[in-house]
């Protein structure tokens, strides 16, 4: 039954849909079905193609140009420079220094390992509010529990300062304190010093909020809370993630996007690369005559976060010890764009940089996109849930008069991923011009990012490219991964068995994506094709995503995966590599 399930939820990813109803007359606060978004998607994508198609035009020698280093990757990477290593006690000839984002396909030089752990500090999984997990002990909607409201902490906000802690400027600051909570944003520091006692955080859409009387100027902020939030719960632990001593890539491996992402975490943004001799891929200019090169942009929102090009060589900026602390450096970014690039290495991708959390230099970023960079899809990461600085949304629609087609689907991860076209005005000559670009909202969290790119933004692409869907989906027999494994290596490719966890349950309203690995099964099962899914499926958790090299896709309507059943796997990269 799951096997029949998620193949036939599968084939309708692709099958047009003959009476579609007018949704981009409204925007869509409820989640809505996977299938139910990824039709619209596929809708606008053709109605997109067709309407650059009536205004196409050929490739000019300017565009040729900016598309020259698919010809010849040795000069993709400017600044990249020579040196000679010995790896091994071995000397290697030379080895190439160049920037993370240019290393994609190139072959590492010498084995990586994680400097340092991550997170580097306990954080919110969620936009919420942190909170003694004991004082919800008894919370009910009938006698729900009221806490005060007493600060608000963001992502990248400077937290336990010495100075808060001398004198409890405002009274507030007291480990003892009682009956209150924190509002506190997806990746905030817990503040672990000023308030110990708080040790979880509840979901802001669990709450009710009550804020002070705007016009009396007086009287609190409060939170009631309707049922028991567990301990630790939606609390992301420091060290996590990625362990310090963890090899990300092997020598001699070559490079993918989700090392990329992982080694961006981490703070790098180069990497030495061995110059192995292999050929390298020629694009045929023929080709290029006959095909529309769509333009992307990609952008990153978040004040927390560190632009990899602001960064030295493979270091944070040196401008004080609290600045390395509580800044983040963008690896969703890297991440889109050598994935986008593995795809298809003749589409125009364009890194964007990282944008702050103001609605002001949202609109100015998004403008310049698709108004001076001409993007044709506009990709964000962040700024898309229901927090105080998820700005996506109310900029698109209200700063520059897009339309929202979808706001959230019913899966896990990428819950809050947001798809919407925005029409401006460009200057054509002396002619205005109406522009059209679709934009991607996509969440902040890395394997959110990953699977909303590959179930929703490659399908999109593949469409408005007129080319067929990508590698189809595989049906495999589940298996589990064993549990404490305590090697800290992450590698794929590791044998399976029997014996292991017998199942896995899954909320049967939401389509889940679970990240999953080929795997050899000692026994084997039918001949059947075997995938191990991965034990954590934490979403911020980079990790997770350099062990794994297939998604496993279980639908809405199943409430757990038994240890044989048959799933759908669909392959990490939707591209084959020769």
């Amino acid at each position: 039954m799951l096997h029949d399930m998620c193949i036939s939820a599968s084939q309708h990813c692709y099958t047009k849909q003959t009476a579609e109803p007018d949704y981009r007359a409204r925007s869509h606060n409820a989640p809505i079905k996977y299938v139910d978004a990824v039709s619209r998607a596929m809708s606008t994508a053709k109605e997109h193609r067709q309407l650059a198609d009536s205004d196409d035009h050929p490739l000019t020698d300017e565009i040729k140009a900016k598309l020259s280093y698919v010809e010849n990757d040795d000069q993709a990477a400017e600044g990249a420079y020579c040196v000679t290593t010995t790896i091994a006690g071995r000397q290697t000839g030379a080895v190439r220094i160049m920037p993370l984002m240019d290393a994609l396909h190139k072959t590492a030089a010498h084995t990586i390992k994680a400097p340092h752990s991550t997170p580097k500090a306990d954080t919110s999984a969620m936009d919420g509010f942190a909170v003694c997990s004991s004082l919800t002990a008894n919370a009910s909607p009938k006698h729900p529990v009221r806490l005060r409201v007493v600060s608000i902490i963001a992502a990248g906000d400077t937290v336990d300062a010495e100075e808060d802690l001398d004198g409890a400027k405002d009274g507030r600051t007291n480990s003892h304190a009682s009956n209150i909570c924190v509002e506190i944003m997806t990746g905030a520091r817990f503040p672990r010093r000023t308030y110990p006692q708080l040790d979880a955080v509840v979901k802001v859409e669990d709450v009710a909020r009550h804020e002070p009387d705007p016009w009396k100027r007086q009287g609190e902020a409060y939170i009631d809370i309707f049922a028991h939030v567990r301990k630790n719960q939606n609390k992301r632990d420091a060290a996590s993630d990625i362990v310090k001593g963890d090899r990300i890539v092997l020598a001699g491996q070559k490079f993918e996007p989700k090392h990329i992402m992982a080694l961006a975490s981490l703070g790098f943004n180069e990497v030495a690369v061995a110059e192995d001799g292999a050929a390298h891929s020629q694009l045929d200019s023929r080709h290029l005559e006959k095909s529309r090169q769509w333009k992307i942009g990609v952008v990153s929102t978040g004040s927390e976060l560190i632009d990899l090009n602001a960064l030295p060589s493979n270091g944070y900026p040196v401008d004080g010890r609290r600045a390395a602390e509580e800044t983040l450096p963008n690896s969703n970014g890297p991440y889109i764009c050598t994935a986008l690039r593995e795809l298809d290495p003749r589409q125009r991708v364009s890194y964007l940089g990282v944008v702050k959390d103001t609605e002001a230099a949202l609109e100015e970023s998004f403008r310049d996109a698709i108004l001076r960079q001409g993007v044709d899809v506009l990709i964000t990461t962040g700024g898309v849930s229901m927090g105080k600085f998820d700005l996506v949304r109310p900029v698109v629609e209200n700063r520059l008069g897009g339309r929202v087609i979808f706001h959230g689907v019913n899966v896990r991860p990428g819950l809050p991923v947001m798809f919407a076209w925005v029409e401006l005005d460009e200057l054509n000559g002396a002619i205005p011009k109406r522009r059209r670009t679709v934009v991607f909202g996509l969440p902040g969290n890395p394997l959110a990012t990953a699977m909303a790119l590959r179930f929703f933004v490659m399908p999109y692409l593949t469409v408005l490219r007129g080319e067929s869907p990508l590698i189809p989906s595989i049906v495999c027999t589940a298996h589990f991964e064993q549990r404490g494994d305590t090697s800290h290596t992450i590698d794929s490719g590791q044998e399976c068995s029997s014996g292991m966890s017998p199942s896995r349950r899954k909320p049967e309203h939401l389509r889940v994506f679970w990240l999953a690995r080929w795997c050899k099964v000692v026994n084997g099962h039918n001949g059947r094709p075997a995938v191990e899914i991965l034990e954590e499926q934490s979403s911020y958790k980079v990790g997770n995503l350099v062990q794994a090299d297939c998604w496993v896709e279980v639908p809405e309507g199943v409430h757990s995966v038994v240890q044989g059943d048959n799933v759908v796997a669909h392959p990490l990269s939707p591209v084959k590599h020769s």
